[in-house]
């Protein structure tokens, strides 16, 4: 053991660890919205009298809740399991003791609450994707195929010569928990990568949940 072993080791598996949380979201919340169409119960939930944002606001207070749960659940899980083993010293030391290429003027204990930070942005970000494709779709199926391939897309780069597909594609979610994170100096204007990140998450959060909300109370029976 050495001395903040427990932060390296988190690192060295949080990106494979935040890949696993987004497979559990899109499997557990594929069905959130497309499930009342599969069954045939969309005629029942849309005739009452809260059958549409009441219901709406319950479905997509339950998606969230069930995506944050499993965040805790595991990443929780993770920094448990690595300072049991390899011990929770070293949050008081500066960053590059874990990331020696990073340029950043941050101690780990700060890193760690930014990457915490993150992990709730992008578990939202995701959760939200889900159940408006799964709105869209009207099939829990399509919803996870759809997801999947996202997933497997996302463990690809695109070349830098591409220009601002390139830079936004290094926001995507699949890779905001990746110790790389802390090491990319590019900057997007005033902001850098992790800001970035954030504020487009939350947008796209706010757009999707707009977007949900108003096409649900526009359902009509299947």
């Amino acid at each position: 053991m050495y001395y903040a072993g427990g932060y390296s080791n988190v690192l060295d598996v949080l990106f494979f660890v935040n890949w696993v949380l987004f497979l559990n979201i899109a499997i557990a919340l594929s069905g959130v919205f497309a499930d009342e169409i599969s069954y045939k119960t969309d005629a029942i939930i849309l005739s009452t009298k809260k059958g549409r944002s009441t219901i709406c606001f319950a479905k997509i207070a339950a998606g969230i809740s069930v995506a944050l749960f499993q965040g805790i659940i595991i990443i929780g899980s993770l920094f448990g399991i690595m300072f049991a083993f390899f011990g929770a010293e070293g949050s008081e030391g500066m960053i590059q003791l874990v990331i020696p290429s990073s340029p950043w003027n941050i101690t780990i204990a700060q890193m760690v609450m930014i990457l915490m930070l993150l992990a709730f942005v992008t578990t939202c970000f995701f959760a939200f994707t889900n159940m408006l494709i799964s709105h869209i779709t009207h099939s829990a199926v399509a919803t996870m195929a759809i997801h999947a391939a996202v997933l497997f897309a996302g463990l690809f780069n695109v070349p830098s010569k591409m220009g601002i597909i390139a830079k936004l594609w290094q926001l995507r979610a699949t890779m905001a928990l990746y110790y790389g994170t802390f090491c990319n100096t590019f900057r997007y204007g005033s902001m850098n990568n992790v800001k970035a990140s954030v504020l487009c998450y939350c947008i796209c959060i706010v757009g999707f949940a707009a977007v949900i909300l108003l096409s649900y109370k526009k359902s009509q029976v299947g």
